[in-house]
């Protein structure tokens, strides 16, 4: 007696996972599939308005919210859905660091160093080699005429921090 063969069917399975859940906007998420199937077409969407169709997806999330993530496998031959699966990821907010300055006084080169930070909890200033401070809002005094690089770190509850750096120029010597 002659028997038909058994057709293995493959088993689609589109679950998926990413290494954090949770993360800051403007940093990359990487959403690994459990299974990686050569005979499927893979279509991502990230949730935002945009999409991918790369066997592992990743995504760099500009703004902060809730997002809910989708990967949907469909047959090459027939375009049929073959599996889908669905990830919720939060991006949190990133504060965007800035700051302003003014001299102080004409004759001394004192600086005052103006956090203009929003939605931020903790500061890290630095003045290349010569100064450093955590505090808002702070001073300084130059005492050698030349390009000074400032720098200021700000971060928010969520642990997201930004960084802007701006050039100073000190046009005079001030020694007493």
């Amino acid at each position: 007696a002659f028997t038909e063969p058994e057709v293995s069917i493959a088993r689609y399975n589109a679950k998926f996972n990413s290494a954090s859940l949770t993360d800051c906007a403007g940093n990359e998420f990487i959403f690994t599939p459990e299974d990686i199937h050569q005979s499927a077409i893979y279509g991502w969407d990230f949730g935002d308005g945009t999409y991918s169709n790369a066997k592992v997806g990743s995504h760099t999330y500009t703004r902060s919210g809730n997002f809910v993530v989708s990967l949907v496998l469909k047959d090459v031959k027939t375009n049929k859905t073959l599996s889908a699966s669905t990830l919720d990821v939060v991006v949190n907010p990133t504060p965007m660091a800035n700051f302003a300055w003014e001299k102080s006084n004409e004759i001394i080169p004192t600086v005052n160093f103006i956090n203009l930070t929003e939605d931020a909890q903790t500061w890290a200033w630095d003045i290349k080699g010569m100064k450093t401070s955590t505090d808002n809002q702070f001073e300084y005094t130059f005492r050698k005429k030349g390009t000074y690089m400032v720098e200021l770190t700000a971060e928010n509850e969520f642990g997201c921090q930004t960084t802007i750096q701006k050039p100073i120029v000190i046009e005079n010597d001030y020694n007493l």
